[in-house]
């Protein structure tokens, strides 16, 4: 048959527990007989990727990603991030308007001086327990399956392709959000989160030896209803457009491109981990009817 002829390769796009949607969309591709040849992955799509890559089983993907949800590592994690980021949404259960804005100016005023004096406002002792939890201490070209993790040497300003080397320092460059999560120094590099610049990492997958793409992507859409109360509003609007567009012209290079229906989920809501398989299984629903 044609398909088998294919040597197919995922692009799993970055974007927090959004990314683990690429977890349906790899099981209905085996429910339905393709084999998965090359994995490239950026971000939480690099942590899924190498997961799958090391287990080849999707069950057991699924597993360790729900069995680490419950540990303390991510539970400390978890609190860390939300003391420090949840000040950058209004609170829904506080009904006093001034309270909010009294709460918020005050909480923002330490978020700025902790990023003033620091590279971010998570440290990285937050989040390497969670990624030695869950990420095999072996190197890149002994996992099962070819991979790449796509992070950025922000001294340079050039995209790296993790290859081969320690899977785990890779990880730890592709998930250090700008500003969020401390950089990783490694190989007298300043690592940060592919997403910078490959937020769906195609041509690196293709660079793999994939002659079939397969995207991943669960970037937001801009939207229409937004309202400009600022110029820090202006300007994230304008970042997000770059973003946009760079991505937009990214995907047109893979050969498919699949989004599951989880762009409104917010990205370190990690309760949602089984929604978004599920989410991922409906966007992929029939796939073997859609690769050319």
């Amino acid at each position: 048959m044609m398909f088998k002829r294919k040597k197919i390769g995922l692009a799993l796009g970055g974007g927090g527990v959004r990314s683990v949607s690429s977890l349906g969309v790899i099981e209905n591709l085996e429910k339905s007989g393709y084999k998965i040849r090359y994995i490239a992955g950026t971000s939480m799509g690099a942590v899924v990727g190498a997961l799958y890559s090391y287990y080849l089983d999707t069950d057991k993907v699924k597993g360790a990603l729900n069995r680490l949800t419950k540990s303390e590592n991510y539970k400390k994690m978890s609190k860390e991030f939300s003391e420090k980021l949840e000040v950058l949404s209004d609170d829904p259960k506080e009904n006093s308007v001034f309270k909010v804005k009294f709460k918020k100016y005050f909480s923002l005023l330490a978020l700025f001086n902790k990023i003033k004096n620091n590279l971010s406002i998570i440290d990285k002792s937050y989040v390497k327990p969670v990624i030695d939890e869950i990420i095999p201490d072996i190197n890149i070209e002994d996992l099962k399956l070819p991979f790449c993790c796509v992070a950025v040497n922000i001294k340079s300003g050039k995209r790296v392709e993790f290859r081969k080397g320690s899977l785990r320092k890779a990880i730890m460059g592709t998930v250090a959000i700008p500003g969020i999560i401390e950089p990783e120094e490694y190989d007298n590099m300043l690592l940060s989160d592919g997403v910078i610049t490959s937020l769906t990492p195609v041509n690196e997958a293709r660079r793999l030896g994939g002659n079939y793409i397969i995207a991943v992507e669960v970037m937001p859409r801009l939207t229409m209803s937004i309202k400009f109360k600022s110029g820090i509003d202006v300007l994230d609007r304008a970042n997000r457009i770059t973003a946009y567009n760079l991505h937009q012209s990214i995907l047109k290079d893979a050969d498919l491109v699949i989004s599951p229906p989880v762009k409104n989920i917010y990205w370190a809501n990690f309760d949602k981990i089984n929604y978004c398989i599920k989410a991922g299984e409906s966007a992929s629903f029939g796939i073997e009817g859609r690769i050319r």
